[in-house]
């Protein structure tokens, strides 16, 4: 299988670390020091509580998925190729 028709991920100040521990094949995401919020999409604050003090933590790679959809068809262009795929809201576990 071909790599997927995506550009490569530009990392911001607020993502770099995401991706260099994504690149390392760890999961980090941000965590509220206030709320306990576990942040996605990665950012320097809380979308919850606004803080802007948050913790980056390991997460554990494991999670409950609440809900996907295996998409087999219904897609043109360079996505064809990928068929089936799959799209999932996943609750993800801490370290």
């Amino acid at each position: 299988m071909s790599e997927l028709p995506v550009g490569q991920p530009r990392p911001t100040p607020e993502t770099e670390r995401f991706f260099t521990a994504a690149a390392e094949g760890r999961l980090e995401l941000p965590v509220c020091n206030a709320c306990d919020l576990v942040i996605w999409y990665p950012r320097s604050f809380c979308p919850d509580c606004q803080t802007s003090e948050v913790t980056w933590t390991p997460m554990s790679g494991s999670g409950t998925v609440y809900s996907y959809t295996v998409t087999r068809g219904g897609v043109g262009g360079r996505w064809r190729a990928h068929l089936p795929f799959v799209v999932a809201y996943v609750q993800i576990g801490r370290a």
